[in-house]
């Protein structure tokens, strides 16, 4: 396992999986976050969304399922 955060997480997650995480777990509940994690999770992946966001953050649902990502929420 590892954790990247930060403005060089997308390069550092990328360096050291081409493909994408396999597993990103937001927490933070900033749509720049959300945004981030859900770029970088693999074809087949899984994102956990923990944080909660204070303001609707578009989500592009037909993008993730063309990839197989399954989305998973806390709430």
């Amino acid at each position: 396992a590892a954790v990247f955060v930060g403005p060089e997480a997308a390069a550092r997650v990328r360096a050291w999986s081409p493909a994408g995480a396999e597993l990103v777990v937001e927490c933070a509940g900033a749509p720049a976050a959300v945004q981030l994690g859900l770029s970088l999770v693999a074809s087949g992946g899984r994102y956990v969304q923990l944080g909660t966001c204070q303001e609707p953050v578009p989500v592009d649902l037909a993008a993730l399922a063309g990839r197989e990502v399954r989305l998973l929420s806390a709430f």
